[in-house]
């Protein structure tokens, strides 16, 4: 028999774990929106789902008590069986992974041992650049001498070409290391973005040239010729980008293109680098920006290290934009990122001065002790 301390009792508490049922699943969705970052953010939008229907489970108990809605709660706790047996699914299949998650102390000395890394990966990059920057320049004045033979000349060239080559991979490691470890910071400075194009077009457009490519370069009317952002790390992202294009293309075109879209107080410009090559499979487009990995055509052909976009990727990300590629076999390739820019006024330039280049040394000179100290750290 119900009594009226007994119904109270019920009501009462049923109503309580209904409000406990309706805040548990707002601190979990303001959780999920809050840590969008965190695994397995599905099971906790299961878990709220479980955790509402139960509550009304409650509220529809209270109601039954004055109005039989045998069939509502029926189809309610139906409802709920549903939920609570897929969320318990769900938890069978993702245990494995969840007991494969490493524990903060094993998660810190992964991270002493990548700080480790990075810092000897800088040290033996620098101790390498050291004597590699001397034995360049000792070849590039070697090659000035007027009295090489052509034989001698080409041998020259050879080991100076392998140098360079060898630097870019040092100087590839240097950078990706540095980002490991935080080191690199926007630098943004004034400069002039027309005069920058123009000056990748005339070094990479030999390199195109020299493959029986055209690079073609075009601005749009609204990209302001004066930025500020930061001009090195710009700068080598497009070289890394239309490297990479002419590097893979065998017949065609590369095509960089700048676009302007003005949103005050900033310009947005858009960068694209185009290429008419084998393009890039779906599977192979999933892992383009990490570090080492190359596709199948940069496997064969035996260039580069696999960072050229991943450090791209990076600094496009610290300048404040995105970097995406689209792709298909035997279509070309695609890549595309958006940059705020400030645009600026005019700016000083300084006065180009006709600079010469000494291809030897006068005999009979006196002898000279030249004390170089590198600081470059």
């Amino acid at each position: 028999m119900w009594q009226t301390s007994l119904i109270g009792l019920h009501v009462i508490s049923d109503l309580l774990i209904a409000i406990a049922y309706f805040s548990i699943p707002v601190m979990l969705i303001y959780f999920v929106y809050k840590r969008q970052d965190i695994p397995f953010n599905r099971v906790f939008i299961l878990f709220g789902l479980f955790i509402v229907s139960c509550g009304v489970g409650h509220l529809l108990d209270i109601w039954t008590l004055w109005h039989p809605a045998y069939w509502l709660s029926g189809i309610e706790r139906a409802f709920t069986a549903l939920v609570s047996c897929y969320t318990a699914l769900e938890l069978m299949v993702l245990l494995p992974r969840f007991l494969s998650l490493k524990t903060p102390e094993e998660l810190a000395i992964v991270e002493a041992a990548n700080r480790s890394k990075s810092l000897f990966l800088a040290h033996m990059s620098h101790e390498l650049r050291t004597p590699l920057n001397a034995i360049l320049g000792f070849t590039e004045l070697m090659s000035r001498d007027v009295q090489l033979t052509v034989k001698h000349r080409e041998y020259i060239n050879i080991i100076n070409r392998a140098g360079e080559h060898l630097l870019a991979l040092i100087n590839d490691i240097l950078e990706i290391s540095k980002i490991e470890a935080g080191k690199i910071i926007l630098l943004e400075n004034d400069f002039d973005l027309y005069s920058q194009v123009d000056s990748l077009e005339e070094i990479l457009g030999l390199k195109a040239n020299s493959k029986g490519l055209k690079l073609v370069v075009q601005i749009d009317s609204q990209v302001p010729q004066y930025i500020c952002t930061d001009e090195r790390k710009l700068r080598q992202v497009l070289i890394n980008l239309v490297s990479n294009a002419i590097k893979f293309t065998e017949k065609g075109s590369v095509t960089l293109r700048v676009k302007g879209e003005k949103f005050k107080p900033q310009n947005i410009l858009t960068f694209e680098v185009e290429d008419t090559g084998e393009g890039i499979s779906l599977e192979e487009q999933k892992k383009l920006f990490e570090a080492f990995s190359q596709t199948e055509t940069g496997i064969k052909s035996g260039q580069g290290t696999g960072l050229g976009l991943p450090i791209s990727q990076k600094f496009v990300k610290l300048m404040g934009g995105e970097i995406t590629v689209r792709s298909q076999l035997n279509q070309g390739t695609l890549f595309t990122f958006s940059l705020p820019i400030k645009a600026v006024e005019n700016i000083l330039t300084e006065t180009n001065q006709t600079s010469k280049i000494v291809t030897g040394i006068a005999a009979d000179q006196s002898n000279y002790r030249i004390l170089i100290a590198d600081d470059d750290s």
